[in-house]
């Protein structure tokens, strides 16, 4: 006995259980005899000259079997699986866009009291106390926001996280017109961090190091949720508080109408979904190549 043979033997017994097993209709074990005759000959060596059967309401399987070419029958599979796929993609695309407006109108939207304008260095309401703050670099404001909470007493130190590698904290100091004494006792600078990822790669450290459990997180009210999400992923031990500050013209009953604004934010939207995907995936482990991989 060939192998095609022992092949085609069980894929007839196969398709004859099925007829009779699913109990649905006759038509339903005659597709999958048919398509099991078309494999069975295929292996057999007839090849494209084998001919599906074609079940239609007057051939229900239990006579004569009227044929079709097998490329016709592969032509219509091969359309329902197009049509399929774009569906999940259409369906993928208005989640994706579904999602993005929320996001969008949940910044903008965001009234807490620790919220400041991005132009203005004065401190509207202070967060409650924690151990330390940390800034992620990304403007002045940001600087001088965390500045003003440290001077005001919420914490006792504060790391300003992805300063570049040529700035000084003198120059830093100038910048925000910070005091000496501010600056020579309590701030701490990270140069190392190029991204939000090592943003939180490099608080992680600097907490351990004096032995935080609680720290206010300053930065731009579109840049909180996924500074939140790497934090809490890198540092699932400790207590963050946020304290935003206002990029500006983000409002949520008009998200469409600012093309700069809304590029910005569509694009942190997407980072935002890669880290909560890497935290899922590999959650608190640093060392994995997904992690490494998506970081930014």
């Amino acid at each position: 006995m060939t192998f095609s043979q022992n092949i085609s033997a069980p894929l007839a017994i196969y398709a004859t259980m099925t007829e009779h097993f699913l109990c649905m209709s006759p038509k339903v074990g005659c597709h999958f005899r048919a398509l099991f005759q078309y494999y069975s000959g295929f292996l057999q060596g007839r090849g494209s000259r084998s001919r599906m059967a074609n079940c239609t309401h007057d051939n229900d399987g239990v006579g004569p079997v009227r044929t079709m070419p097998a490329t016709h029958m592969m032509q219509g599979i091969a359309i329902r699986m197009s049509q399929f796929l774009l569906l999940c993609m259409i369906l993928a695309l208005v989640a994706l866009l579904v999602g993005f407006v929320q996001f969008y109108r949940g910044i903008a939207s965001d009234t807490l009291a620790t919220s400041i304008p991005s132009s203005s260095s004065q401190v509207v309401a202070l967060p409650e106390h924690a151990d330390g703050i940390v800034v992620l670099t990304g403007g002045s404001a940001r600087i001088a926001t965390a500045i003003e909470l440290l001077e005001h007493g919420s914490a006792r130190r504060l790391l300003i996280s992805g300063v570049h590698p040529s700035s000084s904290l003198t120059a830093i100091r100038g910048a925000v017109n910070g005091k000496r004494e501010t600056f020579d006792c309590c701030v701490d600078i990270d140069r190392a961090a190029m991204d939000t990822y090592g943003n939180a790669e490099e608080t992680r450290k600097w907490a351990e190091r004096y032995g935080f459990r609680s720290l206010i997180v300053v930065t731009s009210d579109y840049h909180m949720p996924r500074s939140l999400v790497e934090m809490r992923r890198t540092m699932p031990q400790i207590e963050f508080i946020p304290h935003s500050v206002n990029y500006g013209p983000l409002r949520a009953d008009a998200w469409f109408a600012n093309p700069g604004t809304l590029k910005i934010v569509a694009s942190e939207y997407l980072k935002y979904l890669a880290a909560r995907v890497r935290k899922e995936v590999s959650g608190s482990d640093r060392n994995t190549a997904f992690a490494n991989v998506t970081s930014f």
